[in-house]
């Protein structure tokens, strides 16, 4: 408070009267889209060897994570049994 009233007294000094900071709004959240599931951890184990496959895999087709792969490959089989 102190600050804010010297601030002023500075103003004065130079016949200027201080300025507020301007407003800025608050960024909007952002929605989940419709049908949107929400993500859960899941934990399962592998062997090193297959784990260094999936990363070559995941590279190659330059997919975001090894977890996003996974998921289609598991989402697109899933469809095939389905059919």
């Amino acid at each position: 408070m102190a600050k804010k009233e010297n601030q002023a007294d500075f103003m004065k000094m130079f016949n200027e009267e201080p300025q507020a900071a301007p407003v800025q709004p608050l960024p909007k959240k952002k929605l989940s889209p419709v049908g949107y599931e929400k993500k859960k951890q899941v934990t399962f184990a592998m062997t090193p060897s297959i784990r260094s496959k999936l990363d070559d895999i995941v590279d190659y087709y330059s997919y975001k994570s090894a977890s996003a792969y996974l998921e289609e490959m598991i989402d697109k089989e899933w469809q095939r049994i389905q059919s």
